[in-house]
């Protein structure tokens, strides 16, 4: 389960910033849970040029 509650977007001058949301134990639960979702998003974003970038502190 990715624990996905809710997601947020915000424009920016390098594409688009995406906020998730997440439902987790801890911390590191929530970012090995947001990285899947990151993998599983790649490929079909890709696919229709977009591309994703690392985290942004």
């Amino acid at each position: 389960m990715h624990g996905l509650e809710h997601l947020r977007t915000r424009a920016a001058d390098d594409g688009v910033h995406v906020y998730l949301f997440l439902r987790a134990a801890s911390e590191a639960a929530a970012l090995t849970q947001a990285r899947a979702i990151l993998d599983g998003a790649r490929a079909p974003l890709g696919a229709h040029g977009y591309r994703t970038a690392g985290p942004h502190p």
